[in-house]
């Protein structure tokens, strides 16, 4: 799934629109240690919330502890939401960032 989610918050009595797209890792480790430094770098690069969900765990993406304890593995399919004043450009970073670094034949 690729776009944009909509949803309404409690807080706030007005519609909140925010990125999201759908990744399959291939990595033969998954998401360890090095890899998920990498991920909170690129991901603390903006101002949008960055949520990382697998199964039914969430993570902030800009939380290395946070991302580790997902456990992402190996043919994983993860969910990422930018929700922000720059959840365009979060989004389309890290979309490029996960082709880049969780699509098999490259090295983290």
């Amino acid at each position: 799934m690729t776009g944009m989610k909509l949803r309404f918050q409690k807080s706030l009595p007005k519609l909140v629109i925010m990125e999201i797209f759908d990744f399959t890792i291939n990595k033969e480790n998954g998401i360890h240690a090095r890899p998920a430094g990498k991920l909170v770098n690129e991901a603390s690069k903006f101002q949008s919330n960055i949520t990382v969900t697998v199964g039914t765990k969430s993570a902030c993406a800009k939380g290395l502890f946070a991302l580790m304890g997902l456990g992402i593995k190996n043919g994983d399919k993860v969910t990422i939401e930018c929700e922000g004043p720059d959840e365009s450009e979060a989004a389309n970073a890290l979309r490029e960032f996960f082709q880049n670094n969780f699509s098999g034949n490259n090295i983290l």
